[in-house]
């Protein structure tokens, strides 16, 4: 009996000291797993990654997870990471819309609509009522500046869901875009009326006052949205075009700084940075910025037009002549071309602000 006791006691005291970590454990995966599913940023990618770690999950179940840190790293801003992470949602779950919408949301977060298209596309083909996919499509068509079939977007998502923030924010872009500044106005506040954190909202109506010329009242609009979001890459370029129309060209560069720390493959930071320092007459800077621009993307002939101002302006006419140093395609617009000067092929008056469309909403 006595022999009995000594090898019961210490299992019944290894149950004693397990027992609480056991129950420890427990409880830390199920609360991974609802922070996992929650809209913080670091605090929903660590829960996620640490139950990814534990090799508890399989199949669907890993796959939601997946899709969860997918979001989350979307809303930080960590695209790249983000659409690895839905891939391999859709690798282990392949009729998972929402890793499907995910997906979209990191194609069009990293400037590649036409992929982002496709993927919502194929989530409304199987949920034609998704307003998150409606919505992401909306953004996406305003972006390549397809107006009108945004609006229908925008429209159906808000037709579905009337109290769904995003698509008020970009419906008032479109309207901006379209000049109808009230319908804009109405929905921009509708959007912030409806969701007061969401920074894209303020992007949105920055946008519009800077269309009308209200700096002062755009770059609060602005700033409140990078206050919220500090890295909303949209917010920065258009505060820092809106400093280039008050000719505050301090301000507008140290934006355009942050935009290319928050998207250095973004084209419009250094193109843009390009222009200001330009205007600075900070020839050799502004040089290299449009030298950055031009090999991110080649196509942009007014790159190669700011190039060949600054050319002008350090008196090194002969650069356009070299082979590859203009754009392939000749500029043929009288109005944009100085006929007076040697560097006339890539020169071309350009008023003191940098873009002249509107910049778009979605990053």
């Amino acid at each position: 009996m006595l022999r009995i006791r000594y090898f019961m006691l210490p299992v019944a005291l290894l149950a004693s000291l397990l027992g609480p970590l056991l129950i420890s454990e427990q409880a830390t995966a199920e609360t991974d797993a609802v922070i996992c599913e929650s809209t913080t940023r670091a605090e929903a990618i660590a829960a996620c990654t640490r139950l990814i770690s534990s090799g508890t999950e399989k199949g669907a179940a890993l796959a939601k997870i997946y899709r969860n840190r997918c979001a989350a790293l979307n809303r930080d801003h960590q695209s790249d990471r983000a659409l690895a992470d839905c891939n391999e949602a859709l690798r282990l779950d392949p009729g998972q819309i929402a890793a499907r919408t995910g997906r979209g949301d990191s194609y069009r977060m990293l400037r590649d609509f036409e992929r982002s298209i496709a993927e919502y596309t194929e989530t409304i083909r199987a949920d034609p009522k998704n307003i998150a996919a409606l919505w992401g499509r909306c953004s996406s068509l305003a972006n390549k500046n397809d107006l009108d079939r945004a609006l229908a977007d925008c429209n159906a998502a808000i037709g579905i869901d009337g109290k769904y923030a995003p698509p008020y924010a970009t419906r008032c872009f479109i309207m901006t875009s379209k000049r109808d500044f009230d319908r804009a106005a109405a929905d921009c506040d509708r959007a912030v009326q409806l969701d007061p954190r969401y920074p894209l909202a303020y992007n949105a109506r920055g946008i519009l006052f800077r269309s009308k010329r209200d700096y002062d009242r755009a770059i609060a609009e602005l700033s409140e949205a990078i206050k919220l979001d500090p890295k909303l890459g949209n917010a920065y370029n258009t505060r820092g075009l809106t400093y280039v129309d008050k000719r505050d060209y301090d301000r507008a560069i140290a934006d355009y700084n942050e935009l290319i720390k928050v998207e250095p493959k973004y084209v419009h930071g250094y193109g843009n940075r390009c222009w200001a320092l330009y205007l600075k007459k900070e020839y050799d800077r502004a040089l290299r910025d449009c030298d950055q621009a031009i090999a991110i993307d080649p196509k942009l002939a007014f790159l190669f037009v700011r190039r060949g101002l600054i050319w002008v302006e350090q008196r090194d006419f002969d650069r356009p002549s070299r082979p590859g140093e203009f754009h392939p395609e000749p500029l043929t617009d009288p109005d944009l071309i100085l006929s007076h000067h040697p560097a006339r092929a890539t020169a071309r008056r350009l008023p003191p602000s940098i873009e002249h469309r509107v910049p778009p909403v979605a990053g």
